[in-house]
């Protein structure tokens, strides 16, 4: 095994993933498209939400992965957190009129 010093390892890295986005672009043709000729009819304002409920809320929380990670500005709740206070906050996420 080559032993190279975590220094020289971190700089590789750092370059390989620096230039992978880049690298791969280029190999993307350049085609002159118009990506709604393939949208067959007219689905202007079609965009639609379904009113939920506490329960579908409550239940879709109870299914989240228990992980404690969080933003970079570590401004997210803890799954774990959320898991247990969805009871009382679940209100909030949807409207009960």
């Amino acid at each position: 095994m080559c032993a190279i010093s975590l220094q020289l390892q971190k700089n590789l890295m750092n370059e390989y993933f620096t230039n992978i986005g880049p690298s791969l672009a280029s190999k993307i043709p350049d085609i002159n498209d118009n990506p709604l000729r393939y949208i067959k009819g007219n689905y202007k304002n079609s965009f639609m939400l379904f009113p939920t409920t506490d329960s579908e809320v409550i239940n879709t929380v109870k299914e989240f992965k228990s992980k404690t990670s969080s933003d970079c500005d570590n401004t997210c709740i803890p799954t774990d957190i959320l898991k247990l206070s969805i009871n009382y906050i679940a209100p909030s996420f949807y409207n009960n009129r």
